[in-house]
């Protein structure tokens, strides 16, 4: 039979100091049927020139360079020249272990699944850490339900996240009734991953998991989510208020909304904290709005966490 083939896709922004030992990591993998299509968005560090060197040096590697539109974007222009039967997404500052797609590919063709996924670890200047889950977590064969439940019920299940780049998907769950590719929302600057996972998890029946860490995942100080930016944070905000309408629109479990509406409170405080550090009434109140909205199911969610409620009051009382 022949070998199936992964398309990777990494966009590649300003990330030179990571972006040889990123694309090293999948140009080392055991499992060799790949074609990684690096869409440059703009870099002007240096990077653009290191993903056309390994283009010159090996002929799996596509590389489009397009001005600074966003991760989004460049994803999405990733998307749009997939020609595999599989497909990955790394982000450029992170690494993979040399084995994950050769144990991903073979977790896929034995069980028939739509996704594989794998846990991942977590490193910030060097300090490797493990994603720890709270609660056990099944390994083998899940169905939506289960995948909805752990990626959405973070505090018990850690090690298994809304991330993309975590999972190994055949293609066709990529797309949508249409059989057009589901694209990622452009407008957003934060979050536009945690929606496009949603997506493709709802077109997802059957999924596979393994609790080994395959993934690196490198938190970094000048990423996205450590701007103090209160509008930037905002789209995260925004970001599960669609997550939460598209999840009522199919049918969800109630359980799994509940955790949904947690999570825009938790958005909702970090927005608020930034809003009234920089003196932001408007961004302030719309925050304390939404916190005040889901109040109860935070509430109820939260009543093993009395430090939880204790800030969410606090932020409450914020005026300016």
């Amino acid at each position: 039979m022949k070998e199936k083939k992964i398309s990777v896709i990494v966009p590649v922004y300003n990330t030179k100091k990571y972006l040889n030992r990123c694309l090293d990591s999948i140009v080392r993998q055991i499992y060799e049927n790949l074609e990684i299509i690096c869409i440059d968005d703009g870099s002007n560090d240096g990077s653009e020139k290191i993903v056309d060197e390994y283009a010159k040096k090996d002929d799996r590697f596509i590389v489009i360079h397009q001005p600074n539109g966003g991760e989004s974007k460049a994803r999405n222009t990733g998307i749009k020249l997939i020609t595999g039967d599989y497909v990955a997404f790394v982000d450029c500052d992170d690494y993979l272990e040399p084995q994950m797609y050769e144990r991903l590919v073979y977790m896929l063709e034995n069980s028939h699944a739509d996704m594989a996924a794998c846990s991942y670890s977590k490193d910030s200047d060097g300090i490797i850490e493990p994603a720890v889950n709270i609660e056990p977590i099944k390994e083998g064969i899940w169905d939506q339900h289960d995948l909805l439940q752990y990626v959405y019920q973070r505090d018990a299940y850690r090690g298994v996240t809304g991330y993309i780049w975590c999972k190994l998907y055949r293609k066709e769950i990529l797309k949508d009734k249409q059989g057009e590719w589901i694209l990622f929302n452009e407008n957003l600057v934060l979050g536009g991953d945690i929606l496009y996972f949603a997506d493709v998890a709802l077109n997802t029946k059957k999924i596979i998991y393994t609790s080994k860490s395959y993934y690196h995942y490198i938190q970094r100080d000048s990423s996205g989510f450590h701007s103090e930016d209160e509008y930037k944070w905002l789209d995260m905000i925004k970001t599960y208020q669609l997550l939460l309408e598209r999840l009522i629109k199919a049918n969800v479990d109630e359980k799994i909304l509940l955790f949904i509406k947690r999570f825009l409170v938790y958005r909702g405080e970090v927005v608020a904290q930034k809003a009234f550090q920089h003196k932001n009434e408007e961004v302030l109140q719309y925050s304390q709005k939404v916190m005040k909205k889901y109040e109860h199911e935070y509430r109820i969610t939260n009543k093993d966490y009395p430090g939880r409620l204790d800030l969410f009051d606090e932020i409450m009382s914020y005026k300016i």
